[in-house]
């Protein structure tokens, strides 16, 4: 403390000694206690401006510190990335990422994980007779479901429908061909065996490449000329037929579909309808109801033609149809709603696989270009042994289902 302020503070206590003279006893008590009350009060500001010093000292530090520890952290990361991918002397010019340790670990991992995916297809269809079954059984069931929904009569699986439809798949697959007519141009109701089904009433519709029930069915409600077939209510019966076979040189499966109304049932929905007023109408022997050469019978379509309706713009973002030759709509199932687990299986595991071949493609080259004059021949050897390895479990398909195309396509 300066000399100035000593005798300030001297001249101020013997000013505040001679008011307390004056004062009494009792008054002096309380002028006595403001003064240390204020005395305290002086102190406590100082103290409390210590601490926010203190605080901001230790805020700044703790700042400083953060920074170093990402600095470091940082630092760490980039070190190991270099240490794992790159040669250099810190790794005795063998990345970590090629050395046989890791490489067997990555192996392990796709043979695991090839293993689960390839158990899990088997185990949901064993065979193409299983899918067969399975695909025919559920579209009739989700055909009938939107038909009940729109109080339309559901249909019965027919014999000779089915028949008709299984010897359709097989003359596609034996020929090579995906059409509603053959290539001598026989019409699709010719497979149809008029002894056995008098129809007065025929539909078609064709689909390939698909791994569920629900992918077909919901391509063909998205499909106006395809959901007209399935919600017609002048059909009564249907045939569904699938078939595992190649086509345009790969495997594929093919679905036929077939809808009908004998002449017999037609007959009887008529009388069932008609009034007192309205006569019966006479059939001819030997003719068909309404059956004229352009394949059109009572106002509708015989046969489904989808090739000549494209899709309407209203139709939902995800489906994405295609116009394809020959009229064969093509159908992106990546975006569709009705994606089955065997299909997210498949996929996904397929993105796993390609990751994995272009990882280990990258860490070779990395390896083999970066220090081109540093090599150690075992290391090369075995990390290009280990990516064809990977790349042959990725490329080799064991269950029938994995070569079928992810684009449905759909007639």
């Amino acid at each position: 403390m300066s000399f100035f302020k000593r005798k300030k503070s001297k001249q101020s206590q013997r000013i505040f000694s001679r008011v307390l003279t004056l004062l009494s006893p009792r008054r002096r008590n309380v002028l006595r206690q403001l003064s240390k009350d204020i005395s305290d009060f002086e102190q406590f500001k100082l103290d409390l401006k210590e601490i926010k010093k203190f605080v901001a000292r230790k805020s700044k530090t703790k700042d400083e510190f953060s920074k170093a520890i990402e600095i470091k952290y940082l630092s760490d990361i980039f070190h190991g990335i270099n240490l794992f991918f790159f040669p250099s002397q810190h790794n005795d010019h063998k990345p970590y990422a090629v050395r046989a340790k890791m490489l067997w670990h990555y192996l392990v991992i796709v043979v695991v994980i090839k293993v689960f995916v390839t158990g899990a297809l088997f185990f949901t269809y064993p065979s193409p007779a299983e899918l067969a079954n399975i695909v025919t059984s559920k579209v009739v069931t989700l055909a009938n479901v939107e038909r009940e929904a729109l109080g339309i009569q559901t249909l019965s699986t027919n014999p000779v429908l089915t028949k008709a439809a299984l010897a359709k798949a097989k003359d596609m697959v034996d020929r090579d061909y995906f059409a509603h007519d053959t290539p001598e141009g026989a019409k699709p109701w010719t497979w149809i065996n008029k002894d056995e089904y008098d129809y007065v009433y025929a539909g078609e519709n064709l689909a390939i490449d698909f791994s569920s029930a629900e992918l077909i069915h919901q391509a063909f409600m998205k499909s106006p000329t395809h959901r007209k077939n399935i919600l017609n209510e002048n059909f009564q019966d249907i045939g569904v037929a699938v078939v595992t076979g190649e086509l345009g040189g790969r495997q594929t499966d093919l679905l036929v579909q077939f809808f009908g109304t004998s002449r017999i049932d037609a007959l009887a929905k008529a009388d069932a309808n008609v009034t007192p007023r309205q006569p019966r109408p006479e059939v001819l022997p030997g003719t068909r109801l309404g059956e004229s050469e352009t394949g059109e019978v009572a106002g509708e379509e015989l046969v489904a033609k989808p090739d000549t309706v494209k899709p309407t713009d209203d139709t939902p973002l995800n489906y994405s149809p295609q116009e394809a030759s020959q009229g064969v709509i093509v159908v992106a199932t990546s975006n569709s709603d009705a994606r089955s687990l065997v299909q997210l299986i498949i996929e996904y595991s397929n993105i796993f696989f390609l990751a994995m071949v272009i990882f280990l493609f990258t860490a070779s080259m990395i390896n083999i270009f970066v220090k081109i004059k540093f090599q150690h021949p075992k290391v090369v050897l075995q990390s290009l042994a280990a990516l064809a390895l990977v790349l042959s479990i990725f490329l080799v398909k064991f269950h029938f289902i994995e070569e079928i195309s992810p684009q449905l396509l759909i007639l």
